[in-house]
């Protein structure tokens, strides 16, 4: 547990708050069931209907991508393959991630692959809400219901799902890795941040983990993994590595960054900046970042959910990200959710605020985000202002596990 002990102070705030509770709980549950049920239902059909609905656009490309891998082919038409015409695909995965695709498009049907990675989605959906259970059990049943229902009703869900994305089976596999490291298993947790990978820009921040609890094989035996299957990929289609190098790092293939529909990140900061400058520069900002917070946690027993939160939030606000990826903030959010009901943060008007900002942000869905440019800016303010929050706290009490 996170939390061995209930808190006087905050168990009278969950019972004079009882019904507020269980309405927040019941009506992020509502909605989530709502949005995910209907983003799955409907890319089932969008996938037999022609034209009128919107399809799971990344689902299918991934499909084609592995279609010229299974080939033998790089899927990325600026490579030149040994056989046959360039394909007409431009993927922007790195190549350890087809082995990996290839297990999910192994069936025929496009419906079964579908209906495999939404399993797989609401497989890990249903680990964080278990997350958000447990960590917030210590202040009640209702105050648990909400920390279950706090992961269900996340707006990125849906369109996760809508798009045949990776976000949640991510969040899945990084809670999986914190929890085998927290029974000391790092080489199955090296495993779990190496499948999370499959999407790097979200999950490349846990690597952090390792270093924060001092189990760095872990990462060694992870990184491992990744450059096995980078070499099988690039010998599978008969690519060489620097020519694939310099593919990724010139012509269009950053330009996805410069997007119209990017909205969070570093690399979207600035749309003018060469696309490669803004990738070195976010990697420059992680690695300085990175420095600062093992150097501040690596004397402090800090609780994992708050290892967590501040992996995540950092992976979120440095690298390119769309609405979907909303869902890295959930351990964020329950991080502020659970210092607040503690009673033992100073400043616990701020931490109100900052809930509110950042539930605005994961809450609510995109068109409404898109009324006006000062709800845009919560997608960067909020996150930001809730890390610095967790800092300072770390900054100057000790947290005991």
């Amino acid at each position: 547990m996170y939390l061995h002990n209930k808190h006087p102070a905050s168990s009278r705030v969950a019972r004079n708050n009882g019904i507020v509770i269980l309405f927040l709980a019941s009506l992020l549950s509502v909605s989530g069931i709502y949005h995910v049920g209907k983003s799955m239902i409907n890319g089932w059909k969008s996938l037999t209907v022609e034209v009128g609905m919107e399809k799971p656009i990344d689902f299918l490309q991934r499909a084609d991508e592995c279609r010229f891998f299974a080939a033998g082919i790089y899927p990325n038409g600026n490579l030149a393959p040994k056989h046959g015409p360039p394909p007409n695909v431009y993927t922007v995965y790195p190549p350890y991630t087809f082995p990996l695709f290839a297990l999910l498009y192994a069936a025929e049907s496009l419906k079964l692959s579908l209906f495999i990675l939404n399993l797989c989605s609401i497989s890990s959906l249903s680990l964080m809400m278990w997350l958000g259970w447990r960590t917030l059990a210590a202040y009640g049943t209702s105050t648990a219901f909400l920390g279950a229902a706090m992961a269900l009703g996340l707006a990125g869900n849906g369109s996760c799902l809508l798009r045949g994305q990776l976000s949640l089976i991510c969040m899945g596999f990084v809670i999986l890795q914190m929890e085998l490291m927290k029974r000391n298993k790092p080489i199955p947790a090296g495993l779990c941040w190496a499948l999370a990978m499959i999407k790097p820009q979200n999950t490349i921040s846990f690597a952090l983990l390792f270093l924060m609890r001092n189990q760095v094989i872990g990462l060694l035996f992870g990184a491992l993994l990744v450059m096995i299957l980078t070499a099988g990929a690039l010998f599978w289609t008969s690519t060489s590595p620097m020519e694939l190098l310099h593919v990724m790092t010139t012509g269009n293939a950053l330009s996805f960054i410069h997007e119209p529909k990017v909205v969070i990140g570093v690399c979207s900061l600035t749309p003018h900046m060469s696309p490669l400058l803004l990738v070195i520069g976010a990697l420059v900002l992680f690695l300085g970042a990175s420095w600062y917070l093992v150097s501040i946690t690596k004397d402090l027993k800090i609780p994992e959910l708050t290892a967590f939160a501040l992996c995540a939030t950092l992976g979120f606000l440095l690298f390119y990200h769309h609405h979907y990826d909303t869902v890295m903030l959930f351990p964020l959010l329950l991080e502020l959710v659970r210092k607040f009901l503690s009673g033992e943060e100073r400043g616990s008007a701020v931490i109100a605020v900052a809930i509110i900002l950042l539930g605005t942000a994961v809450y609510f869905p995109l068109w409404i985000m898109n009324f006006s440019p000062i709800l845009m800016s919560l997608y960067l303010m909020a996150p930001l202002l809730a890390l610095l929050m967790v800092i300072v706290s770390m900054r100057y009490r000790e947290e005991i596990l």
